[in-house]
């Protein structure tokens, strides 16, 4: 069963209004699009997520939105990039990675443990960071990996490779590969 409106409109009213929408198919969820305290929500009602949380000024201003869209895609386009793109580098001295580094590092400590310092969790505004680095040595030579306070994350030996994690508050080390 199904229906349809044509060249009217529709008013919902109430402390928290919404217009439901219920698949019957056998996959389906059950969605809202709801006003709740000046925010428009798209919301998962089947499971309680939000999924879009808007203000009504975002709204009505369209090209606010669609910046809104465009900044988002720009920061996914600038991420993608990053990811595949890789450095490698002898080191001299400390590493301090940047935000716009290469997410996947080669990196050889040529004769001296070396640290490698990751840039400060704020700085990674709300998207989540990865770096993976390699440990390229040619001999018994650690990396540490450290977050900007500096504490110690990871160390890597010779072959080893780890992957480096942060959600904007908190940086995770993982070791991936072991030589």
């Amino acid at each position: 069963m199904g229906g349809h409106l044509k060249d009217t409109e529709v008013y919902v009213t109430g402390a928290n209004p919404k217009v439901q929408l219920k698949g019957t198919e056998s996959s389906g969820i059950n969605i809202s699009l709801r006003e709740a305290a000046g925010l428009i929500q798209l919301y998962n009602e089947t499971t309680g997520a939000k999924y879009i949380d808007l203000t009504a000024t975002e709204m009505t201003n369209l090209d606010t939105f669609a910046a809104l869209g465009t900044t988002i895609l720009t920061k996914l386009n600038t991420w993608a990039s990053l990811l595949t793109s890789t450095n490698t580098e002898t080191l001299a001295a400390t590493k301090t990675l940047t935000t716009s580094d290469a997410r996947i590092q080669f990196l050889d400590p040529d004769g001296s443990a070396r640290d490698v310092v990751l840039p400060a969790e704020a700085s990674c505004d709300g998207m989540l960071y990865v770096y993976i680095i390699i440990n390229t040595a040619g001999g018994d030579e650690v990396i540490t990996v450290q977050d900007d306070t500096p504490t110690d994350l990871l160390l890597l030996d010779q072959n080893e490779a780890g992957i480096m994690i942060c959600n904007a508050t908190t940086w995770k080390g993982y070791r991936i590969f072991k030589g």
